[in-house]
């Protein structure tokens, strides 16, 4: 499973799975109680549901399956900054960073 980790402020958090399957990609959503009652669980989904709808097409892969789980931030920060955060966190997944072994030659021993 590739997946991001959540920064403080972020709104939700995303993971995806290369399932490689022919088809679109798709989507779940969790969202735990502790985030509010069903009143607030239910509007953090439908705001992180439009964010993926508005972005989805250009950066979500055929044949991926994406988990959401949703953070706090998601019910009150702007619309366009939580789909800046989700736009950044599709990039995170389909592009992780290297980690640097230990034995790298071009690494700085200063």
């Amino acid at each position: 499973m590739l997946e991001t980790k959540p920064r403080i402020g972020s709104g939700a958090n995303l993971g995806g799975i290369a399932d490689l399957r022919p088809g679109p990609p798709r989507f779940g959503f969790t969202i735990t109680k502790k985030l509010g009652g069903a009143v607030e669980r239910n509007r953090i989904r439908r705001r992180l549901k439009a964010a993926i709808a508005s972005i989805a097409a250009d950066l979500a892969k055929p044949g991926h399956d994406y988990v959401i789980v949703a953070r706090q931030p998601a019910l009150t920060q702007p619309f366009d900054v939580l789909k800046k955060e989700l736009e950044d966190a599709f990039h995170r997944v389909h592009h992780p960073r290297r980690i640097k072994s230990r034995s790298d030659p071009h690494r700085n021993r200063s």
